[in-house]
């Protein structure tokens, strides 16, 4: 490894964990960035306020919770880093969640307003349960 980057064998050594962590961190943005980007599409972001205060408050207490179980350095920075994100993805989940759940309750109640006889109150409901 000297020789390719000039990078020292203890150094070398010593990045290994760090990298192997944060070689995840990909697959947790690519899929909060696709939630936010069908809630966004929908413009409904109201629902994506929560998700930076939880990414915050999380990288705070992982980052002291994980310093008091003895974890330290660039071990700790990206553990840290990791949970925040995968924390940020649930509240992600669940406001793509509450946005889809709302949309389809909207839905069902205006196509029900809309029809006229049972049968067509019945189709409805099937299409839209």
């Amino acid at each position: 490894m000297n020789t390719i980057i000039g990078l020292d064998e203890e150094l070398a050594g010593r990045s290994t964990a760090p990298l192997q962590i944060f070689s995840i961190v990909g697959f947790i943005v690519g899929a909060r960035a696709h939630l936010s980007g069908i809630l966004i599409l929908k413009k409904q972001t109201i629902y994506l306020t929560p998700s930076a205060v939880v990414r915050l408050t999380s990288l705070i207490l992982f980052g002291i919770g994980f310093s008091q179980l003895g974890i330290s350095g660039a071990i700790l920075a990206t553990t840290s880093i990791v949970s925040s994100f995968s924390m940020e993805l649930i509240c992600v989940s669940v406001a793509f969640l509450i946005a889809k759940y709302k949309v389809v309750s909207s839905q069902s109640k205006c196509c029900l307003a809309n029809q006229s006889s049972e049968r067509e109150k019945e189709d409805c409901i099937e299409m839209n349960p």
